[in-house]
């Protein structure tokens, strides 16, 4: 993943030799500090539009992350995701960026659900224009190495704009045909004084998804307001008639990135990122470089009830939580 990655980012700066490679890799450090460190604030704010912020995420960020949906996919029981087999599945990624989630996604059902052979994917972000470039890495180059059948479509949207969901009527229609809606390390990027509309948000795009949809939210720990939303979302949910939890957000999990860093290229090692054993530390300006060896996040997973499941007594839109 990593030399593919990199052969589209030389190519699309124009570096053709080594040393030009080696250039472009130890400009990118104060880009990839930077990111560091506003991810480190709980009021993440960050630039796409930067195209070397976007090369430090792909860098970095975009392996690791596309093991987290598989990670949490295969701890929940298959009976709960009985809507995954089938042929050909539809699904909704909020805040998908370059979408390592999609890929994590696709693998997932590679090696779990065999009997899926297509897959329809809405991508939705609020940095859309920005991320084409690399999510174009991704559907072009890395997904089509071991999936087929993919149809993408892309969409600029704000999940915290009030009535995001109840005023997005193509969004709204999307969600109601549904098998999986996932949002993967993107609620820490709404302003803080979003929060209660990206709740709002939330609850009315649970009530939208078709019965039987299985809502994903994975979000890196450590940041609070993002914590409390998804505990909220929790009490909607056990308060519900409609939905269940198959997973709980107050228990923390970890991915261990060794394995996946240690298939980093030489040149990257060399030329911008710092593995965490390095015997000399680097400067101060320069921190934010060293990888880690866990990535320690919190997972929100629901299930809206099939018909029938939760009683034989019809309930009105008004009387649900969502």
């Amino acid at each position: 993943m990593y030399d593919q990655i990199l052969k589209a980012l030389f190519e699309a700066n124009s570096c053709k030799t080594d040393k030009e490679e080696i250039a472009y890799l130890n400009g990118l450090k104060p880009s990839a500090q930077q990111l560091w460190d506003a991810y480190q604030n709980q009021a993440v704010k960050v630039s796409y539009a930067d195209s070397n912020i976007r090369a430090a995420y792909l860098l970095r960020y975009f392996p690791p992350y596309t093991q987290l949906i598989q990670q949490v996919l295969l701890g929940v029981d298959r009976n709960a995701l009985k809507t995954l087999n089938q042929t050909s599945i539809k699904a909704c990624f909020f805040g998908a960026g370059p979408a390592p989630e999609l890929y994590g996604f696709l693998r997932f059902l590679k090696r779990s659900h065999p009997r899926a052979k297509s897959v329809d994917a809405h991508l939705y972000d609020v940095s859309r224009d920005d991320w084409q470039f690399a999510l174009e890495i991704n559907r072009r180059t890395l997904i089509p190495q071991f999936w087929n059948s993919l149809r993408t479509l892309t969409v600029k949207f704000d999940i915290a704009k009030p009535r995001a969901i109840q005023l997005g009527g193509q969004v709204r229609g999307t969600l109601q045909l549904s098998d999986i809606v996932v949002f993967q390390n993107c609620l820490n990027e709404v302003p803080p004084s979003s929060r209660g509309v990206l709740r709002a948000n939330l609850r009315q795009l649970v009530g939208a998804m078709k019965m039987g949809a299985i809502l994903v939210v994975i979000e890196r720990k450590g940041y609070a307001a993002v914590d409390t939303v998804l505990a909220d979302i929790r009490g909607d949910v056990e308060a519900s008639s409609t939905a269940v939890l198959l997973g709980k957000p107050n228990e923390a999990r970890y991915f261990n990135c060794v394995s996946t860093y240690s298939t980093m290229p030489k040149i990257l090692t060399d030329n911008l990122f710092l593995r965490k054993s390095s015997r000399t530390p680097p400067p101060p300006e320069e921190s934010g470089l060293i990888l880690g060896r866990d990535i320690k996040y919190r997972a929100l997973i629901v299930a809206k009830k099939d018909k029938g499941s939760h009683g034989d007594s019809p309930q009105r839109a008004e009387d649900l939580p969502f």
